[in-house]
């Protein structure tokens, strides 16, 4: 039988804290390592710039962005928080989209902030 990846995605907005995102990433990609397939892809999304700047400074690349993500099969996703997570707003369109993003997928939660 073919067996398919669950796709997980990790939303990550500028000032995100890395550990919001590279924890639960290694934790999914510890899994693919101890079942010795994938069975968990794993992504990164960004609202509008492919380059995030974490809290720390450092800098992730995006696999895609929120506005194509139509394009892309999300079976979980994960908002990453952030230090200032309460000061960050996305618009209505983009709010539009998360949830839209939501609707089709299997499950979405959040990390720390993320809420």
């Amino acid at each position: 039988p073919v067996i398919m990846s669950h796709s997980v995605t990790l939303f990550a907005l500028p000032g995100v804290q890395l550990l919001d995102v590279s924890g639960p990433l290694d934790v999914f990609a510890e899994a693919n390592r101890a079942l010795r397939r994938n069975v968990y892809s794993l992504r990164v999304m960004a609202v509008d710039a492919s380059a995030i700047t974490a809290s720390s400074g450092v800098r992730l690349s995006a696999d895609f962005l929120l506005h194509e993500a139509a394009s892309h099969p999300i079976d979980t996703l994960l908002v990453a928080g952030a230090p200032d997570a309460q000061q960050r707003y996305l618009n209505e369109a983009q709010c539009a989209q998360l949830s839209a993003i939501c609707a089709r997928s299997q499950r979405y939660g959040s990390v720390c902030s993320g809420a």
